[in-house]
């Protein structure tokens, strides 16, 4: 358990560094229908995607949105990627197309996104998702994904989150994966999948 702690506490605990950026750019004919840019750099502590270590040490993360809003609802395209500081290399680069309804109580999005891991056995990745997250104090979520690419599997994320004063967030999730890249199904967050 010792050793568990140890490993994951700076992940837990990394505090997220944010040096955001924006545009937009507004229809002049319906003042709710806008185009928005924005971008953000993270420095964190490690990096553990649905749970996997894939990378232990600092890793710098950069992503770009470009967000077409209407009047209750929003599609995004995300360019987002992952670089190892220790080994000098890109550890992931990933494009993802999101639709999100937004509601009263809750928010549900639906998207699609296309992953390359490269450097590890994974390579390179197709999944569709949904989630749900309620508007309220902590923001609690569900997301599922599915992989349909070699072979198939699940992932569900419980997660909750809190935005301070930028440049501070804090949240945190668990993660069960069904036969997603792991031959079983467990919580891959507490057993190093």
């Amino acid at each position: 358990m010792q050793g568990l702690v140890k490993k994951f506490l700076p992940l837990a605990l990394a505090a997220s560094l944010s040096f955001p950026l924006s545009a937009t750019a507004e229809n002049r004919n319906e003042s709710q229908d806008k185009i928005s840019v924005s971008s953000n750099v993270s420095i964190l502590g490690g990096y553990f995607p649905g749970g996997f270590p894939v990378v232990d040490n600092t890793v710098i993360q950069g992503e770009t949105n470009i967000t077409r809003n209407l009047s209750n609802s929003e599609y995004t395209l995300t360019l987002w990627g992952s670089y190892d500081t220790h080994k000098d290399w890109m550890t992931e680069w990933d494009v993802i197309f999101d639709y999100t309804k937004h509601g009263k109580r809750a928010d549900i999005s639906l998207g699609y996104g296309y992953y390359d891991i490269p450097h590890t056995a994974i390579g390179k990745l197709n999944l569709v998702y949904g989630k749900i997250e309620f508007n309220m104090p902590l923001k609690p979520s569900a997301k599922i994904e599915h992989l349909f690419n070699d072979g198939s599997g699940h992932i569900m994320t419980l997660g909750i989150g809190h935005a301070f004063r930028k440049p501070v967030e804090v949240s945190g999730a668990a993660v069960y994966n069904h036969q997603m890249l792991i031959d079983d199904s467990d919580f891959t967050h507490l057993n190093g999948h």
